[in-house]
C-alpha cells in the first residue's frame, strides 16, 4: 500500500494489483471484505465493533459510584469513542455504540477483569483477543 496525491492534493490510499497501482476505495474494500469472510459485511461492520470494544474497555476503566457519574462517564466515553472513529460524539452513540453496552454499565457490569493493567494507554486501545472476547461476552448477557 501506498499514498498518492489526487488532483485536488488530496492525499489518497493506494494498492498494487499486478503491475498496476488502484485507490483504495471504500467499494475496494468492502468487496475485499465480503469476498474474504464470505459474509455480507462492510467496513462499517468492523468500524462499529472497534467502537464498542473501545467503549467498553474505557467504560470498564470509569467505575463511578453515583448515576450523575456515570451519566459523565458515559458522555466521556462517547467523545473518546468518537476520537477514534473521527466523529461526533452523537454519531459514534447512536450508530455505533450498542445500548446494551451503556445499560450494563450503568448496571455495574463491564469487562473490568479483561483489562490489564486496568488503566487506558494514551495512544489508544489494542484489540487483543481476550478484550474482544469479553466484550461480546458481555453484549451477549
Amino acid at each position: 500500500m501506498r499514498v498518492h496525491r489526487s488532483p485536488s492534493g488530496q492525499r489518497l490510499p493506494a494498492y498494487k494489483s499486478g503491475n498496476r497501482w488502484s485507490d483504495l476505495t471504500s467499494e475496494a474494500v468492502n468487496t475485499y471484505i465480503k469476498g474474504v469472510i464470505d459474509e455480507d459485511a462492510s467496513a462499517k461492520d468492523f468500524r462499529t465493533w472497534h467502537a464498542n470494544v473501545v467503549a467498553a474497555a474505557v467504560l470498564a476503566t470509569l467505575q463511578v459510584p453515583t448515576k450523575a457519574a456515570r451519566q459523565r462517564a458515559v458522555t466521556d466515553t462517547m467523545r473518546r469513542v468518537a476520537d477514534y472513529l473521527g466523529n461526533t460524539a452523537a454519531v459514534a452513540r447512536s450508530a455505533y455504540v450498542d445500548s446494551h453496552l451503556i445499560d450494563l454499565y450503568e448496571d455495574g457490569t463491564t469487562i473490568d477483569s479483561a483489562l490489564a493493567p486496568r488503566t487506558m494507554p494514551e495512544s489508544g486501545i489494542a484489540l487483543r483477543p481476550s478484550l474482544e472476547r469479553a466484550v461480546l461476552d458481555l453484549l451477549n448477557t
